[in-house]
């Protein structure tokens, strides 16, 4: 029997340490059954196959891609970057091609909820799917009236969505929707991807290729707002359930312990950036940390 919910984690072979610590919290934290999904590109599977379980399965990015996104990874000058050529659409990032991965294999699941979580994150506190799903609602993050011209980025997300979907264009200040771990539901996605296709005519995955400020969260966001959130078997919050340190910085252990200090109480899981200059041992040794305080001396094996 699949269980009611499934994480779904995008990663790469630079994100592998963080990824690694998110499965260790998420068997630490997670009561009840669930399922994990990672999906790597094929040349970093071996590195992530040992992270397989029961409960945690390793998925390949190209079987997810269109055919006219060539299998090849050709490396950019920034470190850890990298572009696929296209047949359909100018060279697609690695952000697209996430992008693309994640919604074909959400919107394949058949779970009845899904969480997007970045590699990033880890697990800090207990998570059961009941304390979150309430009258059959799961929450959807969304911060009312902070997107302005003061964040252009944003706003650009904005206009692509109600773009792409047909939707009224919003009022500003916009809403944010973007959060590195939030509930989805794959039927929504299915429901999403019909949708901008019947506005484009032809299909959502060339779309998503040829808009640069294509954000999925947003697009979804947008999505379920245009057709109501309890239609969409969603309900609004205002508090991500995930925390974040975004500053991408040198940073020392004390001061990301006092971060963690002040984290809210309805926050379950932490997102310290990964172009945060924090040393791989610090970071390994304030999770472990933090799921040793738990109860286990050591993070627990994987079955």
């Amino acid at each position: 029997m699949t269980s009611q919910v499934a994480f779904l984690t995008p990663s790469f072979y630079g994100d592998y340490d963080h990824c690694y610590l998110l499965v260790e919290s998420l068997e630490k934290f997670v009561i009840g059954d669930y399922e994990h999904f990672i999906v790597v590109d094929r040349a970093d599977y071996p590195l992530f196959r040992g992270l397989e379980s029961s409960r945690t399965k390793v998925l390949l990015k190209e079987d997810f891609l269109p055919a006219w996104v060539l299998p090849i990874r050709i490396p950019l000058p920034q470190k850890d970057r990298y572009f696929r050529p296209s047949l359909k659409s100018l060279p697609l990032r690695g952000w697209a091609v996430q992008q693309l991965v994640k919604l074909q294999v959400c919107a394949g699941l058949s779970h009845e909820h899904a969480i997007l979580v970045d590699s990033d994150v880890f697990l800090a506190k207990t998570f059961r799917l009941d304390d979150f799903v309430q009258d059959g609602l799961s929450p959807l993050y969304a911060k009312s009236g902070v997107i302005d011209k003061s964040m252009p980025t944003h706003l650009a997300w904005l206009k692509t969505a109600a773009q792409v979907l047909g939707v009224e264009s919003p009022a500003y200040p916009g809403d944010d929707f973007v959060t590195p771990c939030n509930f989805w539901r794959p039927e929504v996605v299915r429901e999403m991807r019909s949708s901008i296709e019947r506005r484009a005519g032809h299909d959502w995955m060339t779309v998503v290729a040829r808009n640069w400020n294509f954000c999925e969260p947003v697009v979804y966001g947008s999505f379920v707002q245009s057709r109501g959130f309890e239609a969409c078997g969603h309900r609004l919050v205002d508090s991500p359930l995930c925390y974040s340190f975004w500053d991408q910085r040198a940073v020392e252990q004390g001061e990301l312990e006092a971060f963690l200090d002040a984290m809210p109480a309805e926050s379950i899981a932490v997102n310290i950036q990964s172009k945060t200059k924090l040393p791989k041992d610090a970071y390994r040794n304030l999770v472990n940390g933090i799921i040793a305080a738990a109860g286990d001396e050591e993070p627990p094996l994987r079955s």
